[in-house]
C-alpha cells in the first residue's frame, strides 16, 4: 500500500492546478489566515496538500504556532511529505478520521483543508461539519477551497476532448498536465450529467474508449491518448474513490446551516478555475 502512495504522490507532482492549489489559491489562503494570526496559534490541517503544508511552515517560524495534520492515511502522509519544500519540524500527524479526530473541544484558531468536502458522501457531511464547528473556537475560521459545477459542465463534446489533446500537442504538455486537464473535464462532465450521485475513479477510467475515439485520426494525439491510458492505470488500486459535486448554490445552502461566509474569493488562473470558490467560514455556536 505504502508503492501505491508512492505512485500516487508521483504522479500528484505532475499535475496543475485544479488537482492541486495554483500559486493565486495560495496567496487567498494567506490573505484569509493573515488577520488571525497571534502567538502560539493552533492550527489543524485537514489532508496532506503538501503547498499548503509548505505555506504554513513560515507560519510555524514566526509564530511559535502549533500545527497538526490529521489524515486517515499515514502512508499517504509520508509520500506527501516528500514533496514539500522543507520539512516541517513543528507540524505533528494525527492518524485520525477528519469527521472524528478525538481532539478536544474549542481548541482550534484555524482549520484548513484543501477540497475535501468534496471526498465526503452527502450522508457524511453532517459529521465533518459538526466536528469542525466542535473544534473551532468561537473566533475560529474554517478556510477551504470548494469545487462546485456549473451549467456549463452539462456538455461535452468530441471538439472539447480534441481541443486539449492539440494543447498538449502545440504547448509539449506532460502526459500528467494534459491527464489533470482531460479528467477534470469528465470529472465535472459527470458530476453535472449525475447531480448527487458521485463521480468515482472507476467512473473516469470508463470514459477512455470516448477519449481514444475522439482522437483515433490523429497520429499525434492517439500517441498521448495511449500515455494517457497506461498512466490512468496508477490510480487502480483507489478507483472507487468518489467525489461528490453540487452547484454553488447547494454548495452554500449546505456550508451556512453550520457556517456564516465570512469572505469568499475565485481564483483565475487555470483550467475549471470558475468551478472553484475558497471560503473563510465563522462557526455558527449553538445558543
Amino acid at each position: 500500500m505504502k508503492e501505491a502512495w508512492k505512485q500516487i504522490a508521483q504522479v500528484y507532482n505532475t499535475l496543475l492546478p485544479p488537482n492541486r492549489p495554483s500559486k493565486r489559491d495560495l496567496e487567498i489562503y494567506g490573505e484569509f489566515i493573515k488577520p488571525k494570526l497571534k502567538k502560539d496559534i493552533n492550527i489543524l490541517l485537514f489532508g496532506s496538500t503538501p503547498e499548503l503544508r509548505d505555506l504554513l511552515h513560515s507560519t510555524c517560524l514566526v509564530y511559535n504556532a502549533n500545527l497538526t495534520m490529521v489524515d486517515m492515511t499515514k502512508d499517504m502522509y509520508e509520500a506527501m511529505t516528500s514533496l514539500m519544500e522543507s520539512r516541517n519540524p513543528k507540524e505533528k500527524f494525527l492518524n485520525k478520521m477528519w469527521q472524528d479526530t478525538g481532539l478536544e473541544s474549542k481548541s482550534c484558531d484555524l482549520i484548513i483543508a484543501d477540497e475535501i468536502i468534496v471526498n465526503i458522501p452527502l450522508e457524511g457531511r453532517d459529521q465533518l461539519f459538526s466536528e469542525i464547528v466542535r473544534l473551532l473556537k468561537d473566533d475560529g475560521l474554517f478556510i477551504t477551497r470548494h469545487n462546485e459545477i456549473t451549467s456549463a459542465d452539462k456538455v461535452l463534446s468530441k471538439d472539447s476532448i480534441r481541443e486539449e489533446f492539440q494543447k498538449a500537442v502545440d504547448l509539449k504538455q506532460t502526459v500528467g498536465q494534459t491527464l489533470n486537464n482531460i479528467s477534470k473535464l469528465y470529472i465535472h462532465y459527470l458530476a453535472a450529467s449525475r447531480p448527487n450521485q458521485g463521480v468515482s475513479i472507476r467512473g473516469i477510467m470508463d470514459q477512455l474508449p470516448h477519449i481514444q475515439e475522439s482522437i483515433k485520426d490523429n497520429p499525434e494525439m492517439r500517441s498521448i491518448g495511449n500515455e494517457i491510458v497506461a498512466r490512468a492505470k496508477t490510480f487502480e488500486s483507489s478507483q472507487d474513490q468518489t467525489w461528490l459535486y453540487k452547484d454553488r448554490e447547494h454548495n452554500e445552502q449546505e456550508l451556512k446551516r453550520y457556517f456564516k461566509i465570512a469572505a469568499s474569493a475565485k481564483p483565475d488562473n487555470y483550467l475549471k478555475a470558475k468551478n472553484n470558490t475558497i471560503y473563510c467560514l465563522s462557526p455558527i455556536q449553538d445558543e
